[in-house]
């Protein structure tokens, strides 16, 4: 059997409209490559039947998995289970057992006409309903040989289908995929595509083709993909040297690795030494400080965060100087340490352990720059106790690109000086397969 490969179609007006982004076409193409399943190709269509079951039918000749997400709802444009059912010439069945959920939630019943109750729990006849309790049912069929999986369009429903549902399904059924194959995600920043691009033929001409190699934008991070096929001769001694060149060469700007995230790695390294952390931002508007908090259990070692956005705030909130305003601004290096400082004093001061405190003052634009401080100006300070030190970045893009940067820089560099002082190092948290 040769190395499996798959596609998603995705459907929904709204997304080929632009009203809705499509987010869970790059999560499932991105999990399902870090297990070993490739895929070939990605279809976006609107609420269009005709398109969706020739759209269908082509994609099932193809390849040896197929992904349709979208168009499960209770209304008459969720046109996905008839176009299924149409695509693969099978009749239309109601699952007793996702309609006896539904109509369990009584205050969703009490709302919702019958027939379109009933539509919810219709599926193409064979059809294997994924979670068949829960809120989003989701389904499998298999067309011959090859798994085809119906998910609603949600992210978060489309996650939960895929890690408890589907995974397990796919490494067992196509064996020749994820579990004997090995592959590894490398998550970089401060590194560009062009610079990887020049880099990366050098590394693996060394290798024959057996090796595949991927890189994409997660802007503000750069993805590094690597994976051989279980086929591959010595496939494990190829796979180890080629992560070993990667660490060599773009070692410094290793963020995270396959599930890991540059926050939760920081998050790693502040609870193996009980260490707490507090974010002063002026720029990023609580960026930071977001980000960090997404991370499960964050309130083991993420103390306390504030926007301190004007003058008055700063010195009220973080005790900066008013003469280091007027003489340096806010956005400079002096303004930066005391925000820094200021932070770490407040923070420590009802703490067991004293605060490490990082702090953003910069120019996000797109106005209020100047020719000795353009727009994507940033300082960062990093305060220890009573020892603080700052960096100036200069950034370009958008709005909203300055303030990612600035997030992400204050986050890696951070996430460095912890592992520097804290004698952490690679091994630590970068666990390879």
């Amino acid at each position: 059997m040769s190395w499996p490969y798959g596609e998603i179609i995705a459907i929904g007006d709204e997304l080929i409209s632009g009203r809705v982004t499509n987010t869970t076409s790059s999560f499932l193409a991105k999990r399902l490559a870090s297990q070993g399943f490739r895929i070939k190709r990605i279809t976006t269509i609107g609420d269009d039947r005709d398109e969706m079951i020739a759209c269908i039918r082509d994609a099932v000749k193809r390849s040896d998995f197929l992904f349709i997400t979208g168009g499960l709802g209770p209304t008459s444009d969720d046109l996905t289970t008839e176009a299924v059912a149409k695509a693969f010439g099978l009749e239309l069945v109601i699952n007793q057992d996702i309609l006896n959920t539904i109509k369990a939630n009584q205050a969703y019943c009490a709302v919702t006409p019958e027939h379109m109750l009933q539509r919810l729990a219709t599926t193409p006849e064979g059809a294997t309903p994924l979670n068949p309790k829960g809120k989003a049912a989701g389904y499998m069929l298999r067309n011959g040989n090859k798994p085809v999986f119906c998910l609603p369009g949600v992210p978060s429903q489309v996650a939960e289908h895929l890690e408890k549902n589907i995974l397990g399904f796919m490494k067992q059924y196509l064996k020749e995929g994820a579990t004997q194959g090995l592959s590894c995600l490398f998550k970089l920043f401060g590194v560009g595509e062009t610079e990887l691009n020049h880099q990366i033929d050098n590394i693996f001409l060394k290798y024959d083709k057996g090796i595949h190699v991927g890189y994409y934008p997660a802007f503000p991070e750069v993805e590094l993909y690597i994976l051989v096929p279980a086929n591959h001769p010595e496939s494990d001694d190829i796979f180890h040297k080629a992560c070993d060149d990667i660490f060599r060469i773009w070692g410094d700007y290793i963020v995270a690795i396959n599930e890991e995230t540059i926050e939760s790695n920081l998050g790693f390294a502040m609870l193996k030494k009980d260490l707490k952390l507090a974010v002063a931002e002026s720029c990023t508007g609580g960026l930071i400080a977001s980000r960090l908090t997404r991370v499960p259990g964050s309130s083991g070692w993420f103390e306390r965060g504030v926007v301190c956005y004007s003058n008055q705030s700063k010195i009220d909130i973080l005790g900066v100087r008013e003469e280091t305003l007027l003489r340096y601004g806010a956005v400079s290096q002096e303004t930066a340490k005391e925000m820094a400082l200021g932070m770490a004093r407040n923070a420590s001061a009802l703490a067991e352990n004293p605060c490490i405190a990082v702090a953003v003052t910069g120019i996000a634009g797109p106005s209020g720059g100047s020719e000795a401080k353009p727009v994507g100006t940033v300082f960062i300070a990093i305060a220890i106790g009573q020892e603080v030190m700052c960096k100036k970045f200069s950034f370009s893009g958008s709005r909203h690109e300055i303030q990612q940067l600035s997030a992400e820089s204050a986050i890696s560099w951070l996430q460095r000086e912890i592992a520097r002082y804290t004698n952490l190092h690679e091994e630590t948290y970068w666990n390879l397969p």
